[in-house]
């Protein structure tokens, strides 16, 4: 059965996210300076790597009442390496509009034994809050800082609670409930192999206090149940959205090639059994957004191309892991009801690069700018970009 499996697929899934190909210089000098045509939307840099920063990725944007763009991102150190590289949160803000950007500074977010990113504002409303994951040892633990003065100056952080998870997903319900979509390393072993559990944070107080609900369940997966070598779904990087009924809808990361889907009808607090969606998708996490019509925009990474497509049909068949590839494309659809979408819209594909780990600022005017990592490999090295603006 082994030959069944292309050797290339088998070092893709065998090797850890971001250390699959060779690393790229970038030539295309003339992006420093401007923006052009990606796919449907133009791309604006806003941290290109050197030398000194390897990996510009996960961020989350603000527009404040004075109109500027406050954006905070992972910006990890050195000339190259991996998700364990050293790394903290930095922000630069933008005075028109996302053109042009300051130079990036680090905040004020303590120290961890492996690294700290993820970042993530908070939609409170009385001060600037950021929550964070602070990677200590085989954990994640959730933090935050805030600000009373637009981000000028920070607080101390403060634990939030025990569980990490992807950048920009925290929401604000239309009873005020903030929820936050997150996971952590589960303490379940299948097949020896590690994996993870979904949970959501939830706060009803502006975000001082936060009680996590219980781990999110799924449908179990027949990789799971074989006799030789079972592996993990390992779902995770969950996203949130809520429906024009008022339920909520979450998708989430899975290693099989879909997105896997759960629902809640009470705020949050509890929720179905994940299970996959048809939505193919390469092993990456998917972004929900709420549209000012009510629409709810997905971003995710589709399976591209012929080959990559029978792959993901012969690992599915073979219920094996579908392993890393470069996120080729970065595309949206709607929908009104979590049930049926609308077409997909290429954002961002230049045949040369990955595009992925997407972050959404809806402006005043209802356009959207999207803040996404570009790399030439899975996710490391990569340069942190802008797309838009784009109409939803």
């Amino acid at each position: 059965m082994e030959n069944l499996l292309p050797s290339s697929a088998v070092a893709n899934y065998l090797q850890p996210e971001g250390t699959i190909t060779m690393r790229f210089l970038l030539v295309l000098s003339c992006l420093v300076f401007g923006s052009l045509a990606v796919g449907q939307e133009a791309i604006t840099p806003v941290a290109l790597r050197d030398q000194d920063y390897y990996r510009h990725s996960e961020g989350s944007a603000i527009e404040l009442a004075d109109g500027r763009i406050l954006l905070a991102w992972s910006r990890f150190a050195g000339a190259a390496g991996d998700d364990n590289g050293k790394a903290t949160i930095v922000a630069a803000e933008s005075k028109d509009g996302g053109k042009t950007w300051s130079q990036p500074k680090e905040l004020p977010v303590g120290k961890a034994s492996i690294n700290i990113m993820q970042a993530a504002f908070v939609p409170v409303k009385d001060r600037l809050m950021l929550a964070f994951s602070v990677r200590d040892g085989g954990r994640s633990v959730k933090h935050a800082i805030e600000s009373k003065d637009g981000g000028r100056t920070w607080s101390e952080r403060r634990k939030l609670f025990d569980a990490g998870g992807p950048n920009d997903r925290a929401v604000r319900l239309a009873s005020g409930r903030i929820l936050m979509p997150s996971h952590r390393v589960s303490k379940q072993r299948i097949g020896g192999y590690e994996d993870m559990e979904v949970l959501v944070a939830r706060s009803d107080d502006e975000g001082r206090t936060w009680k996590l609900s219980e781990v999110v369940p799924h449908v179990p997966h027949p990789m799971e149940r074989k006799p030789v070598n079972p592996r993990p779904v390992k779902i995770h990087e969950p996203a949130i959205a809520e429906l024009a009924d008022g339920s909520l809808l979450m998708l989430a990361r899975s290693s099989v090639g879909w997105l896997y889907r759960s629902i809640s009808k009470d705020g949050g607090e509890t929720w179905s059994r994940l299970e996959p969606t048809t939505i193919a998708s390469l092993v990456a996490p998917p972004y929900l957004h709420r549209c000012r019509d009510g629409r709810i925009a997905l971003l995710w990474n589709p399976i591209v191309g012929e080959k990559a497509k029978a792959l993901a049909e012969r690992c599915q068949a073979m219920n094996v892991p579908l392993g890393f590839q470069q996120r080729s494309r970065l595309a949206m659809m709607t929908t009104k009801d979590g049930q049926t979408w609308d077409q997909e819209r290429v954002l961002a594909e230049d045949g040369k690069h990955g595009f992925c780990y997407p972050a959404v600022l809806s402006r005043g005017d209802g356009q959207l700018l999207i803040f996404c990592s570009r790399t030439p490999d899975i996710i490391s090295p990569c340069d942190l970009v802008m797309l838009g603006p784009v109409t939803p």
